[in-house]
């Protein structure tokens, strides 16, 4: 399940541009998740510049800033 530490949320907007089930709403600087339309990609929590988003699924989501190559190490 994705969860998002409200109270800290900058209201950025990433989170709701990125989500491709629009589940996510940005009102008043906070984000709101619409369990509904949610299908828990983790693509938020992957966009959100302060690591408010988790997804309780996975221990550890990637940062999107890390090309990670088949044949060898990620690179910065």
């Amino acid at each position: 399940m994705i969860t998002i530490i409200a109270e800290k949320c900058i209201g950025c907007k990433l989170c709701e541009k990125n989500c491709p089930e629009g589940a996510i709403t940005v009102t008043n600087n906070l984000a709101i998740i619409d369990y509904s339309k949610c299908t828990n990609c983790g693509l938020c929590a992957t966009v959100c510049p302060k690591h408010l988003i988790k997804d309780s699924n996975v221990e550890h989501l990637p940062d999107p800033s890390v090309v990670v190559s088949m044949n060898g190490p990620a690179i910065k």
